[in-house]
């Protein structure tokens, strides 16, 4: 759904921006199965976001633990190093 949105509509439902230790990064919001799901990534293009870890939610906390320290450890090898990414295009219907 959110890639079919430009993302000035995307809102807090579905993304948020993370603060804190989880600085500069964004987490997609959803439910599989009664579990929060939380991936987390960051904007990185007009039109694109890049998704660097998938993580779950449980009593406010991210599972893994240190989902934000290895996102972030993702994030600085892709700005570094960005044939470490792969294009993933989705359909919209």
């Amino acid at each position: 759904m959110l890639a079919q949105l430009p993302p000035d509509e995307w809102h807090s439902s579905y993304y948020k921006k993370l603060s804190g230790e989880c600085e500069g990064l964004w987490e997609i919001r959803f439910e599989a199965d009664n579990v929060p799901q939380r991936p987390l990534g960051y904007r990185s293009g007009a039109l694109e976001f890049t998704l660097l870890l998938w993580a779950r939610e449980r009593n406010d906390r991210f599972i893994p633990v240190n989902a934000c320290e290895q996102a972030l450890h993702r994030k600085a090898e892709c700005l570094a190093f960005g044939d470490r990414t792969n294009a993933f295009w989705l359909p919209l219907e």
